[in-house]
């Protein structure tokens, strides 16, 4: 059978059969082959993807994508790339029209104008770090070994725009995740409902007949609901020691509630949970892992105080996750 896998190399020949053979006649950006391989590079960073020796072979779904992908850097780099340099360059017009496009991407959200102004603001500070951040197209094309390039400044790019969404629909995303941002600041609670009776309502809402189709009135509980549980993954992955991490895993996977939370967030259980399974009582859950009740009592205790120390509001999203449908708060 022939391997479905690709090399790294392959990758960057892809790259380089990608490339515009010649610059058009509108104005249009010109992406070298080297831009379109930096920035499929990144994608891959991002992705968590380990990359090693140019011989080495990506698999599984990345190597699948990984073929096509070089091809939609280049349309993209194509249509932003000038958009993406002159902003860098600080170009008023094109800062305007970006800041257009982010208070479009938030108009029609049930929250103050001040709060919105304040969304757009930091969502316009926080391009233009990412942007900053972005290495110069000379420096590109100056560098021999991209892949060392890459590896040397994983701590940076691993979040900067990697051309593989339209650059607008990017920046939207920004601005619509700095008013979360801004409503748990001011109200310092989840905007998701405290009883998981009226988790069913969480669906994005239906814009009405004034309104255009592609600026529906968004229901703010499912982006914070998937921005909420997206972060205390992460921090139970990052900041747990094993046994409470093990422990506080195996009491969210017992909880139909949480399954219910990553459908409606779109996200999937990190490495580490157990496939869903229902636990009568912490004896049973220490059987599972090989503890007795009351160890298993303490790990989860110490998993909650250090959530809390870390995010007040997340640590108000694992209570939610453990408590029933109908309020009843669960055995754990």
């Amino acid at each position: 059978m022939a391997n479905s896998g690709i090399t790294l190399s392959e990758l960057e020949a892809i790259c380089r059969q990608t490339a515009p053979k010649q610059t058009t006649d509108t104005g249009g950006f010109r992406p070298t082959a080297k831009q379109i391989y930096f920035f499929s590079l990144v994608w891959l960073l991002k992705r968590k993807v380990t990359i090693g020796q140019a011989t080495d072979c990506l698999e599984g779904e990345v190597a699948a994508r990984g073929r096509d992908h070089p091809y939609q850097v280049a349309n993209h780099l194509c249509e932003w790339g000038a958009t993406a340099t002159l902003l860098k360059q600080g170009d008023a017009i094109e800062w305007e029209l970006l800041r257009l496009q982010q208070e479009k991407a938030i108009r029609y959200y049930g929250c103050s104008a001040e709060m919105k102004a304040e969304a757009v603001q930091q969502a316009l500070l926080k391009t233009w770090k990412l942007l900053k951040k972005m290495a110069d197209g000379s420096k590109i094309e100056q560098t021999q070994e991209l892949v060392a390039l890459i590896l040397a400044n994983r701590t940076i790019w691993t979040n900067i725009y990697d051309f593989s969404t339209p650059f607008y629909a990017f920046t939207k995303r920004i601005a619509r995740n700095e008013l979360v941002t801004e409503l748990r600041k001011q109200s310092a609670e989840p905007l998701y409902p405290d009883s998981w009776d009226e988790i069913d309502a969480i669906v994005p809402s239906i814009p009405p007949p004034s309104l255009p189709v592609d600026e529906p009135t968004v229901d703010l509980r499912p982006l914070q609901l998937k921005i909420d549980l997206a972060k205390l993954l992460e921090l139970i992955q990052r900041q747990l020691t094993p046994k409470p991490r093990q422990v506080i895993m195996y009491t969210l996977a017992a909880q139909p509630q949480f399954w219910l939370a990553l459908k409606i967030a779109d996200l999937s259980p990190s490495a580490g949970f157990p496939v869903r399974a229902e636990f009568a009582s912490d004896v049973e859950l220490g059987q599972a892992l090989g503890m007795n009740e009351n160890a298993v009592r303490v790990h989860r205790a110490n998993a909650k105080k250090l959530i809390q120390a870390h995010d007040p509001l997340l640590s108000l999203l694992v209570e939610a996750l453990l408590t029933r449908r109908g309020g009843a708060h669960s055995q754990y």
